[in-house]
């Protein structure tokens, strides 16, 4: 066939002949492409599933799901998610299970979304791992099993899922005689910051107050200051609160490393222990002429800024 200028003719050619992979090609063209079709997309798609694509199978199903391309048809959304599943993708059997559990346009069935989850599971999802714990915690489709719960919940932590490191941590700070988990404050800990470091926001104010307590951990204020820091800049209350109460004039307060060349601190690592005596300020220390060195906050959350401009001096974050 003579070139007539378009890029995807051959693509077509070979679609319109039943080559499964080149309808994949322009199913995401068409999604995702400069030239974006719905419908097209969706015709290419559901040409890629027919033919045993699963990725498409579960795309498709989507699209059904949501009217995209083509009208809703949740009974035809689930026939491509269970074969999208049947051939092992994951995110397929998820899905599948999610709309189970919560009655997205079907009847809510705990088993049947028991049977799914466990199948998304099997082939490594943690959302679905994190579910099955949570269905074996309260008895949804089947029997309550607090031990089998348990060993889901310690498998989707240890593959990196926050919410279930969380959960974890939980078992461990008490100890839980049914699961056969022993009190292991350590171990608890240790799941509890892999939450806060991924983001958690519940989990950088429970690791803050860890490090604080010194409980599970050696006590390290500076560490629970930049936890709390970390957990009110993504609007954690309690986080907020408590720089709140640290920082009201007249408390003791927690202050990053003093630096520059006018700094009686300068070259000393570690925590400044300063008095608040307003709101948004604080003395933490004098300089070599004997003037006091003042830092000033923003929004009562200590950052890097300038102190007064005759000293130049700055506050360093100390990194761990």
């Amino acid at each position: 066939m003579a070139d007539d200028g378009n890029p995807l003719r051959k693509f077509e050619d070979a679609a319109e002949k039943g080559d499964v992979e080149s309808m994949c090609k322009l199913a995401i063209f068409y999604r995702d492409g400069v030239t974006q079709n719905d419908e097209r997309s969706f015709a290419y798609s559901l040409g890629a599933a027919d033919g045993g694509n699963a990725d498409l199978q579960f795309h498709v199903a989507g699209m059904f799901k949501h009217g995209i391309g083509t009208k809703v048809d949740i009974d035809n959304a689930i026939k491509y998610c269970r074969l999208s599943a049947a051939q092992k993708n994951h995110e397929a059997a998820f899905n599948l299970g999610n709309m189970y559990l919560q009655g997205d346009g079907v009847a809510q069935n705990f088993p049947e979304a028991l049977k799914h989850m466990q199948l998304a599971s099997e082939l490594g999802h943690l959302g679905a791992q994190f579910n099955c714990g949570l269905m074996y915690q309260k008895g949804d489709g089947a029997k309550k099993n607090p031990k089998k719960a348990f060993e889901y919940f310690k498998q989707s932590a240890d593959g990196g899922d926050p919410n279930a490191q969380m959960c974890v941590s939980a078992y461990y700070g008490k100890g839980d005689a049914e699961c056969e988990v022993k009190k292991d404050e350590e171990t608890g800990f240790k799941y509890l910051k892999l939450a806060a470091d991924a983001g958690h926001p519940d989990g950088l104010f429970e690791v803050a107050t860890k490090f604080a307590s010194g409980t599970g951990t050696t006590a390290n204020m500076y560490r629970a200051l930049k936890y709390f820091k970390m957990g009110a800049a993504q609007g954690h209350p309690g986080c907020q609160q408590t720089l709140i109460n640290i920082l009201k004039p007249g408390c003791r307060v927690m202050i990053d490393e003093l630096a520059g060349p006018d700094a009686a601190l300068n070259g000393k690592r570690g925590l400044i222990i300063g008095t608040a005596e307003q709101p948004g300020q604080c003395t933490v220390g004098v300089d070599g002429m004997g003037k006091a060195l003042v830092m000033h906050y923003n929004n009562l959350i200590p950052i890097p800024q300038e102190v007064e401009e005759k000293e130049k001096a700055k506050i360093e974050t100390i990194e761990e």
